[in-house]
């Protein structure tokens, strides 16, 4: 429960401010107008507004805040609003004109959103248009001009080879503003194509490379003289005639001819034998031996070139160029034919020197050969160990290749064709943004209708309460329009007017009733109720409806009877209101029921603490006093007249001319003197005239005056205020 408001700085509240504390269950404020009471009832309604920075409130010990329900002008323009549309038609709940004025705000959006949409869908088709233009006329031009390509690598070219749009596409997607394709040599790539995508494939081995010997061709027994023992006597005649070598051949044929000479046929003597025997001893020997194997391993060295040459020649001719090495081998020949010339005659002649020819530069050329063909041997099995992902690669690099046989054609195209499609994606983005906004809107406004319908329970109640307090003057009644209502009439006609303020105010305020006794959301919730001035522009049978159930509520809750009410504030400018809603009868409880006056004084808002001391006395509460006092007096008939023009005439706004005929005979008589006296007002000369009578006359005014508010049905008022007046009296 609230128990102290403070007000600073906002509206009439000065600086210094006004504290309203001490608050009880029951808070009755009194103010004229601009006094400050819409300022109290919108503050505790939204007292976090940036304008009420300087006030407050202070609660008491509770453990959840209450929810403060507030019943002022705001709610009445929130609560009802009417369809322009058809006059008649309303609709009511929280906030119920901010959502109708929401609800045509999103729809009014909607309609812009569908002219855009519509703009941007021409924009989009016209873009579409150039984009299919630009397209067809490349797609003719690759299809035709790449079609050797196509052929010799085809595969490399799947899944887009066998459409021509497809083809087409997949080569401008490689397109990037601002880089170029990379180049690639055709006929490597064939060779690669060939390579993955052969049927039979050759399983290569790694070539040895050919073992280079640097001393081959300059052993030192080339150099050397190989003639016989200088320790002979007859080595003298040799080496002097330099016939070393004839001499040996004839020694070696020297057994065979024995004992005769194989060249002149004379007898060789047998110191001539063994002298020969001397001169050819084993270091000679040894030298020719040493000799013939040189030219073993020169042999054996030819024949390992030529065995890798011929190895190359016949296994790997897919992979290396076969005229250098055709080359390299007429070379070698030549060479190999003069060293073996040479090596024969050193062979035939010992003594003499040979220089053999180096052939080694040529075995490194044709290592290089084997090692070209080894790194193609390596990327063969490399491809065969990754072939999906060579192929990948290979893919790429043809594609890269045929974007840029095209050149121009394919960079103005790909260019076209990008700058329509970030057009059309643009518009296409606007397109799908606005047709979100169109569906968020959508959402919103079904929320909005159905928070409308939602509203339904709240009408049963608010007919319920009009036919408990026989209420007549109409009720609501659905419209065609789901979650609209409408006003019927007692005979069933349908009210099509623009509601009345009066109309507006009372039925906003049976929808607060409703909700306060916990329709909908609010049910089960603790609530403080505030009641700003809610009889404005009513007549007195809806005034009486109110003020009923004002007081239903402030018994709720001085009673305990309803633990969700804890506590009320009612706020009015009207002294007859104020005097209904007061009203206690002798012995009811007062302690929970306290009383302010607001007042401005030199346009500043102060207040005035009265605690349980009700502080308002009109003249109206004043004539009835004097009716009391007065029941004897001939004065009696005129302080009748003047309480029933002040009730009917000023409070209940009421005709009760028709209420003569309900009355018979001397009673008929007395009623038509007191209602027409009345209607002529206390300001006509007809206020100061006596009538002679007796005071025995007097009851029987009093009998028609009680059964006047008792066929007017405000017999509960004459009753109010009899009681209190004799509870002054006393």
């Amino acid at each position: 429960m609230l128990t102290k408001i403070s007000l600073k700085g906002v509206a009439s509240y000065s600086d210094s401010g006004v504290e309203i504390y001490n608050l009880n269950k029951v808070n009755i404020i009194y103010g004229t107008n601009g006094t400050g009471k819409t300022t109290i009832s919108e503050f505790l309604e939204n007292s976090t507004a940036k304008r009420y920075v300087n006030c407050k409130m202070e609660w008491g010990n509770t453990a959840e805040k209450p929810r403060i329900l507030v019943y002022n002008r705001n709610f009445i323009k929130e609560s009802l609003s009417q369809t322009d549309a058809i006059q008649g038609i309303f609709t009511i709940g929280e906030n119920a004109g901010g959502k109708e004025e929401k609800k045509e705000k999103l729809k009014n959006e909607n309609d812009k959103i569908y002219e855009k949409i519509e703009r941007n869908t021409e924009n989009l088709e016209e873009k579409i248009k150039n984009i299919q233009r630009e397209f067809d006329y490349f797609k003719d031009l690759a299809w035709e001009r790449l079609k050797e390509y196509r052929k010799d690598v085809g595969e490399s070219l799947s899944p887009y080879r066998s459409s021509k749009a497809d083809f087409s596409w997949k080569l401008i997607s490689l397109y990037k503003e601002g880089t170029e394709v990379p180049k690639e040599d055709y006929e490597e790539l064939l060779s690669r194509y060939k390579t993955l995508y052969s049927q039979d494939v050759v399983e290569y081995t790694l070539l040895p490379e050919i073992q280079i010997n640097e001393r081959i061709f300059s052993d030192r027994i080339y150099k050397k003289k190989i003639i016989g023992s200088e320790d002979v006597e007859i080595a003298k005649l040799i080496d002097a005639l330099e016939i070393s070598d004839w001499v040996k051949q004839g020694h070696s044929h020297l057994e065979k001819s024995d004992p005769k000479c194989p060249f002149c046929q004379q007898t060789v003597t047998d110191n001539l034998k063994d002298q020969l025997d001397e001169y050819f001893d084993d270091t000679y020997n040894r030298n020719i031996k040493d000799l013939e194997q040189k030219i073993t391993e020169y042999e054996n060295y030819v024949n390992t070139v030529k065995d890798g040459v011929k190895r190359i020649d016949e296994n790997y001719n897919d992979l290396f160029e076969r005229s250098a090495l055709e080359k390299l081998k007429s070379e070698f020949d030549k060479l190999d034919a003069k060293n073996k010339q040479l090596l024969e005659r050193k062979k035939s002649e010992p003594s003499i020197e040979v220089n053999l020819h180096d052939f080694n530069i040529i075995i490194q050329k044709v290592n290089e050969v084997i090692g070209s063909i080894n790194k193609k041997i390596k990327q063969i099995i490399e491809l065969k160990e990754n072939i999906d992902e060579e192929k990948e690669k290979l893919s790429i690099k043809v594609w890269n290749l045929l974007a840029n046989k095209l050149e121009d054609e394919y960079k103005h195209t790909a260019k076209q064709l990008e700058d329509n499609f970030k057009a059309a994606n643009g518009i296409l983005n606007n397109i799908e943004s606005n047709e979100a906004k169109i569906n968020t809107n959508k959402e919103a406004i079904k929320d909005i209708e159905r928070d409308i319908i939602s509203t339904s329970p709240s009408k049963e109640i608010i007919n319920d309460l009009l036919k408990k307090f026989g209420f007549t003057g109409f009720k609501l009644d659905d419209s065609e329009k789901e979650g609209y209502y409408r006003l019927i009439r007692e005979d069933g006609s349908v009210v099509e007017e623009t509601l009345s303020e009066g109309e507006k105010t009372f039925i906003t305020f049976l929808y607060f009733y409703a909700r306060a006794l916990g329709i909908n959301q609010e049910q089960n919730s603790k609530k403080i109720i505030v009641i700003d001035d809610p009889i404005s522009s009513l007549d007195s049978d809806v005034m009486f409806v109110v003020s009923q159930l004002i007081k239903e509520l402030k018994y709720k809750i001085e009673s305990n009877q309803n633990t969700e009410f804890v506590q009320m504030f009612i706020l009015t400018h009207n002294l007859y209101f104020h005097k209904e809603i007061t009203y206690k009868p002798s012995g009811d409880n007062t302690e929970n029921q306290y009383y302010w006056i607001l007042r401005k004084e030199n346009n500043k808002s102060t207040i005035e603490a009265f605690e349980n001391q009700n502080p308002i006395k009109n003249s109206y509460a004043l004539l009835w006093e004097e009716m009391m006092r007065n029941k004897d007096s001939n004065l009696l008939p005129n302080i009748l007249r003047r309480i029933l023009e002040i009730y009917f005439r000023h409070f209940g706004g009421r005709n009760i001319d028709s209420v003569i005929e309900e009355f018979d005979s001397t009673d008929k008589i007395i009623c038509d003197s007191l209602v027409k006296w009345a209607h002529d007002g206390s300001h006509h000369y007809q206020d100061e005239l006596y009538m002679q009578h007796r005071a025995s006359d007097n009851k029987m005014y009093l009998d028609v005056f009680k059964e006047i508010f008792n066929k007017t049905n405000h017999l509960e008022h004459y009753e109010m205020m009899l009681n209190e007046t004799n509870s002054n009296e006393k």
